[in-house]
């Protein structure tokens, strides 16, 4: 609401019935998982869900299936079909990054709503808790596709030759708006589809046997918390369709949309997936060149959807009191008005002005961007094979520590000691039913499929035999299964082979190479003790819930700078009470200190001289190679002198911390130690100062 007060002006939102709003039921419980009550299962599913969540306590439990076998963990390999490929055949200076793609932008204008919903505040009275004020309604749209340039394009005055750093290439623009009609979008959506072709082509290798199958990029600039909102409705009709929608609905991560008569596939994403909060102006400054064009400037408060036509129609340029912003509370410049003027005097008429600030929003994306992803490809990472900054984060993490893997090195087979594998009735009897599934969904006959009573054939085979694929004997780190030979048959006898689970992951019909990669992928892992895929539950649990973030603590005392005196604590042994005393230091400043796994995670492997533990090196932690109970086996492996060389084993330890009391005046004056615990927000258990501050911020408390 706008509440006009001594010529002040106030933006108050406040959301008091979510249900009313968005239309959607929500679990009381939880109150994350919402249902649309025009669902024709709209009953069978909330009544379903709010029963188990009843008995969860509102809490969402997360299950995990982890893997039978360890697999490496590369990444920027492993999820890139294309540069695993050119690993595989001694081509990877072939490999180029996804770089051409489609910005968009929307301008938007106000339109009044002033509409109540909820609940009524009292009986047979039109005024509810709720009160829906205004909406934005889409006025234009515009998008620049970034294209290899060729040279019929030269004097077509549509396309605007570029020098990128993926050498010559083409921009491309296209504009739509209200005037076109209230179906604006749905013909800018189809005209994205249409340059989305030659995109990909264009992205595509000149020789047809590297494989490429990614979808075309629609990038937008904080498109995800505004942009989607405006036409995520028309992604849906009789000519396309959504294939997949990652994150929510008031943040969508990446939307994947398919034209039902070309099945062309495209991805809106969001360019802020790829960095930190910003703003375009500084998003094109910070990852732009020097060159790069900056941010126009438009009166988004001085029009609105009732005067929108009459004000665009207008010949004369905006006057800067149209420029000021009530929301911001901020006025523009005489300096920035005059740029302003200089670049409005261009055209004919304030239309013709909005298409070129809308334009302009989406051509300066293609720079930093363009920046950003050939960042990311000296690396070897594609930064539009992934759709956030941690994704790619942690590629490059992999691929430096994969930086020195050759293809075409011997690299020896498994040398660690393993129980060696005796297929056990209950093991096989598994395998023999899974493989009848595979075969009956395929549509593949079962008549003479290996069977339960083959037991003894395949026992004595696994023990005498090792994998057909990479040769490794079978061990019980080194699971068997059975291979077809040829993918189009059954499991039949005559069509399998021993084959290890890893072997069989990645076997591949069309190309040995590639087969032969991830064997040598994973016994370089091996050999450098790198990481793997954790496949042990106990060891996922103890790591999992060790895993915590955001604030933690409860401080139950507050300092004043300047003035609160810095306390000493002494503990008396004999009365058991402690002892405060002030010293002649006063409090300036409050530190603290904090630790987040993420940072030397990211230099791990590398030497500091910092890391004073493991020889100067942090390692990453490699497989597991098992769980140990025994407190002296323990104790020999933390207190063992090999931790300080490249012979320790890294461990994680499992503890519970005690300080006898002899010794507590040794620590008693250590800063507070941040725990990952669950409490009472009752004044007795967080203190009368926190309790009121949590009270006054309208935070709930007593729970």
């Amino acid at each position: 609401s706008d509440i006009n007060d001594n010529q002040a002006i106030y933006h108050v939102f406040r959301v008091t019935n979510t249900d009313g709003l968005t239309r959607q039921k929500y679990c009381p419980h939880c109150y994350q998982q919402s249902f649309d009550p025009k669902d024709d299962h709209y009953k069978r599913d909330y009544d379903s869900h709010v029963s188990q969540c009843k008995i969860l306590g509102g809490q969402i439990i997360k299950k995990v299936k982890l893997d039978e076998q360890p697999f490496p963990y590369v990444p920027h390999i492993q999820r890139n079909e294309t540069y695993a490929y050119l690993l595989a055949n001694n081509a990877t200076q072939q490999f180029k990054p996804t770089h051409y793609y489609i910005t968009y932008d929307f301008e938007t204008v106000e339109r009044k709503v002033n509409t109540y919903f909820g609940k009524p505040i009292a009986k047979d009275s039109v005024i509810c808790n709720s009160q829906w004020i205004s909406v934005l309604e889409p006025l234009s749209v515009a998008s620049t596709i970034k294209l290899k340039w060729r040279e019929q394009y030269q004097n077509d005055d549509r396309y605007k030759k570029i020098t990128s750093p993926f050498g010559t290439d083409a921009l491309k623009t296209i504009y739509f708006d209200i005037r076109q009609g209230t179906d604006f979008i749905t013909q800018w959506i189809e005209q994205v589809f249409e340059e989305a072709k030659q995109v990909a082509l264009d992205n595509k290798y000149d020789d047809e046997a590297i494989p490429y199958k990614q979808n075309v990029s629609i990038i937008g600039f904080n498109s995800s918390r505004f942009d989607q909102a405006l036409f995520t409705k028309y992604l849906h009709n009789e000519k396309w369709t959504i294939q997949s929608f990652l994150g929510t609905m008031g943040q969508g991560k990446q939307i994947v949309v398919e034209h039902k008569q070309t099945h062309q596939q495209i991805n809106f994403i969001d360019a802020m997936n790829y960095t930190q909060p910003t703003d375009l102006a500084n998003f094109a400054k910070d990852f732009g060149s020097i060159t790069n064009q900056s941010k126009g400037l438009f009166p988004y408060e001085g029009i609105t959807y009732d005067n929108y036509n009459y004000e665009l129609n207008k010949s004369q340029p905006f006057p800067i009191k149209a420029f000021n912003s009530m929301l911001k509370n901020k006025t523009m410049s005489d300096d920035d008005y005059q740029l302003y003027l200089s670049d409005a005097k261009n055209y004919a008429t304030r239309w013709d002005y909005l298409q070129h600030y809308n334009e302009l929003d989406t051509q300066i994306m293609i720079q930093p961007l363009d920046n950003l992803i050939n960042w990311f490809y000296q690396y070897n990472v594609d930064m539009l094979n992934s759709i956030s900054l941690a994704a790619n984060a942690n590629a490059i993490k992999y691929a430096i520590a994969y930086k020195d893997f050759d293809i075409n090195t011997n690299y020896p087979q498994q040398s660690k000691k393993s129980t060696p594998f005796i297929l056990s009735q209950s093991y096989w009897n598994s395998k023999v039913i899974g493989y009848g599934i595979q075969d009956k969904q395929k549509h593949r006959k079962t008549n003479n499929n290996v069977t339960i009573n083959d037991y003894d054939y395949y026992k004595d085979l696994f023990e005498r035999q090792g994998c057909a694929i990479c040769g490794d004997k079978f061990t019980m780190d080194n699971k068997p299964t059975l291979d077809r030979i040829d993918n189009k048959l059954p499991h039949t006898k005559s069509n399998c082979q021993p084959c290890c689970l890893y072997c069989n992951r990645y076997k591949s019909d069309r190309d040995e190479k590639v087969t032969r990669l991830f064997i040598q992928l994973r016994r370089y892992c091996i050999n450098n003790h790198l990481p793997q895929t954790i496949v042990n539950n106990e060891v996922y649990q103890l790591i999992r819930r060790n895993i915590t973030g955001g604030l933690s603590n409860v401080m139950h005392r507050y300092n004043h700078a300047n003035e609160t005196t810095i306390k000493r604590y002494y503990y008396n042994e004999e009365n058991k009470t402690i002892t405060v005393i002030d010293t002649k230091h006063t409090v300036s400043h409050i530190c603290g200190v904090d630790f987040n796994s993420l940072y030397p995670s990211c230099f791990s492997s590398q030497y500091h001289p910092f890391n004073k533990y493991t020889n100067g090196i942090m390692y990453m932690c490699g497989s597991v190679n098992g769980v140990i109970n025994d407190t002296n086996q323990a104790r020999k492996i933390i207190n063992s002198t090999d931790r300080f060389t490249d012979q320790g084993q890294l461990f994680i330890a499992q503890l519970k911390g005690h300080i006898d009391e002899h010794y507590i005046n040794d620590f008693i004056n250590f800063p507070p130690i941040f725990r990952n615990l669950s409490y009472q927000s009752s004044k007795a258990v967080i203190g009368e100062y926190m309790y009121e501050q949590m009270q006054s911020a309208g935070v709930k408390t007593d729970k």
